[in-house]
């Protein structure tokens, strides 16, 4: 299935509104879920304002530094996938051409250099 950043092209073409919906009754039904553990007699209200209390008190340079390393392990990681073919998803297609080789050997091709002697 071709994606563009996460999405599906199905789900793109749909209607702005249609997926807003679709988001509205997410979040109302997890909403509800949390309602109903409640009736039940399990605390996930007072588990989840817990939660997000403590999130509230990670520093800000830990958060920072999280986005920074994510970033980097990704930009690692999709430039892995480019330079090499072999752990490419089928069908994936790189729309420009490196400036360097791929693998060693290519780098020695003598398909890409003009011929320095004459045949023998």
């Amino acid at each position: 299935m071709d994606t563009v950043a996460g999405a599906s092209r199905a789900d793109l073409s749909q209607p702005l509104a249609h997926r807003l919906t679709r988001i509205a009754i997410w979040i109302g039904a997890v909403a509800l879920f949390v309602f109903v553990l409640d009736l039940l007699g399990v605390p996930a209200g007072d588990w989840i304002r817990d939660l997000l209390r403590k999130v509230g008190d990670v520093p800000p340079w830990a958060i920072v530094a999280g986005v920074v390393l994510e970033t980097a392990q990704d930009l690692a990681g999709g430039a892995g996938l480019v330079r090499n073919p072999a752990r490419r998803p089928p069908h994936a297609r790189v729309p420009y051409r490196l400036g360097w080789p791929a693998t060693p050997s290519r780098s020695r091709s003598t398909a890409s250099c003009p011929r320095t002697s004459a045949p023998g």
